[in-house]
């Protein structure tokens, strides 16, 4: 479409109020001169010239034509109606086949399908009458009159019903579009919540481990300065380590919390081959762990990560309400057998092999240190499970991954004393995460 034409149209839709008013006008400029000037078509007595009634006629079949859109059937009964009466007077009715056609489009285009259908007829009522006004005495209406007559009413009522349905056809379209864009925008929103939620645990856990780790790193440092200062000195590095490590690991997921990226990635993940290092960091005078690992080959690594949180979790809660205790985590492959010893369980494991990941403490500490809160109904006390006193973060972040994996969680008393923290990874759910 050339540029002139391109702007007018787009200067139409804009203002379509005003494009009707010009509209109007232009048709009753066209509709004078055979209005008003010409002698007409039946031989009746009326002024000759122009008189009186030509001039409202002329302006009733024609500016109407400006209200199509807000009344389009009262606009095709006046149009009509006027059209009639000229035709009756004798006038000459040139114009008012055009503004009839215009009107019957307009109210089958802006009136809806059963509009279109009254409008016809009373489009064919008018037709009919003019033919009966406009036949001279004594003659009968010729057939293929009334065909074209009412071809051209059919004709403009299919072609308004026609532009109607395409209109609501793309306005559907648009719709149905703009809620496409919402839901995609909603997930969007959604990801990015799930990845912030991901990524806070995270944060959770590595802050939490990390001051577990400083706090007894820095205690038995301060027992050594007198005894061996040459141990207190490598005790302060490892502390300064940790510190560095749980810093950068921090700065780099809050980084990625501001970035508001749709898909947010920390550095690679913890896996099960980092347990030995996380049980090194975390043992001192005050706190003795063991590792256990049995078969746990061919884990997927968000399996693997999950598993390696839920044991640092653990660990950091013995530290803070079980010392000095004795810990032990066990990790490796076996058959699913439901839930945990003892506690609140959670999730829904199947039929299957699972990792089962357990960290059970002597819970020494528990009864002197006043930990209370470690189950998952906050009943109960201990120290693996001790991080509900704080508020609950801790269990809620273990059970939320247990749970994304489509495993079990429980935490609780151990048979025989003590406090056991155990999760049950379906594998063959692995890749959920």
């Amino acid at each position: 479409m050339p540029p002139p034409l391109a702007r007018l149209r787009r200067a139409a839709a804009d203002h379509p109020q005003r494009t009707d008013v010009v509209l109007a006008l232009l048709v009753f400029a066209a509709a004078v001169p055979t209005t008003m000037l010409s002698p007409g078509d039946r031989d009746i007595s009326v002024a000759p010239g122009v008189d009186w009634l030509r001039l409202p006629l002329a302006m009733l079949m024609t500016l109407p034509i400006a209200f199509r859109r807000t009344r389009p059937v009262a606009v095709l009964l006046v149009v009509g109606a006027a059209a009639v009466g000229a035709g009756l007077l004798g006038y000459s009715t040139g114009a008012a086949a055009f503004a009839v056609a215009l009107a019957l489009v307009s109210a089958a285009y802006y009136g809806g399908r059963r509009v279109a259908i009254v409008s016809g007829v009373c489009g064919g009522a008018i037709v009919l009458l003019m033919l009966l006004v406009f036949l001279p005495e004594g003659e009968r209406i010729a057939s293929e009159n009334v065909a074209v007559n009412f071809a051209v009413i059919v004709l403009a009522v299919i072609t308004g019903d026609v532009l109607r349905g395409h209109r609501d056809a793309l306005a559907e379209l648009a719709e149905r579009n703009e809620r496409l864009e919402q839901l995609r925008d909603v997930e969007k929103r959604e990801a990015v919540a799930q990845d912030r939620m991901r990524i806070a645990r995270e944060v959770h856990d590595i802050v939490g481990h990390a001051l577990a780790a400083i706090t007894l790193q820095a205690r038995a440092g301060q027992r050594q300065i007198t005894r061996d200062p040459a141990v207190a000195r490598e005790t302060f590095v490892q502390i300064e380590g940790v510190a560095s490590r749980a810093l950068g690991e921090t700065r780099e997921a809050v980084g990625v919390i501001r970035s508001g990226s749709e898909r947010a990635e920390l550095r690679p993940q913890p896996m099960l081959d980092d347990l030995p290092e996380l049980v090194r960091a975390v043992s001192t005078s005050d706190v003795r762990v063991t590792l256990r690992r049995g078969d746990d080959g061919d884990v997927p690594p968000a399996l693997q990560t999950s598993a390696y949180r839920i044991v640092q979790e653990s660990l950091a809660n013995v530290v803070k309400h079980a010392r000095p205790a004795t810990a032990t985590v066990t990790v490796g492959r076996e058959r699913a057998a439901g839930g945990g010893d003892g506690g609140e369980s959670e999730g829904g494991g199947e039929g299957g092999d699972v990792l089962r990941v357990a960290v059970r403490d002597d819970g020494r500490g528990a009864a002197g240190g006043g930990a209370t809160g470690g189950g998952a109904t906050g009943a109960g006390s201990g120290a693996a499970g001790g991080g509900a006193a704080g508020g609950g973060h801790g269990l809620d972040g273990m059970r939320a991954r247990a749970q994304q994996l489509g495993g079990t969680f429980a935490a609780g008393p151990a048979d025989g004393g003590g406090w056991l923290v155990e999760a049950r990874l379906p594998l063959r759910n692995g890749s959920r995460a």
